[in-house]
């Protein structure tokens, strides 16, 4: 692989991360058993209860959809074309979310010694990916265009 390909594919991983999850939380159909747990509910919500978080799930699914398909644009675009803004963008967002992800997991497991896992790892793979796709495109981004009109 060349110049910015290996390093766009780990940042299209990053990316495909952050849509599954968002597809998990748009597509839920009952309350995570994690969710449930940190709120102490023991049984099923009632159909009222259920709606509210069912809005909340959405919201957040279609939130996560959105932020992926506008960092899988920067990838495909201005990334692949060697641009040093969106190597910098992609690698600040994806390390951004993905430790403001962990850190809510965290502070969770802290609350109930119960341990979302799965999350956890997909939180620090994404950290791992967006790090290792940011130092491997270094050397292949041009510096942005000085201003018009700039000496």
């Amino acid at each position: 692989m060349r110049g910015n390909q290996l390093p766009a594919l780990l940042y299209g991983l990053v990316v495909l991360l952050l849509a599954l999850f968002g597809a998990r939380y748009l597509l839920a159909m009952d309350l995570a058993s994690h969710h449930a747990a940190a709120l102490s509910i023991s049984q099923p919500l009632a159909p009222g209860d259920w709606a509210v978080f069912r809005a909340l799930y959405a919201m957040m699914g279609v939130a996560m959809l959105g932020l992926a398909a506008l960092l899988a644009v920067i990838v495909i675009v201005p990334f692949r074309r060697g641009e040093r803004w969106a190597r910098n963008t992609l690698t600040t967002v994806s390390v951004g979310f993905s430790v403001a992800a962990f850190a809510i997991l965290l502070n969770y497991y802290l609350a109930t010694a119960q341990a979302n896992v799965s999350a956890m790892v997909a939180c620090l793979v994404a950290i791992a990916l967006a790090v290792a796709a940011h130092l491997l495109s270094q050397n292949a981004t041009t510096p942005a265009a000085p201003p018009v009109g700039a000496a």
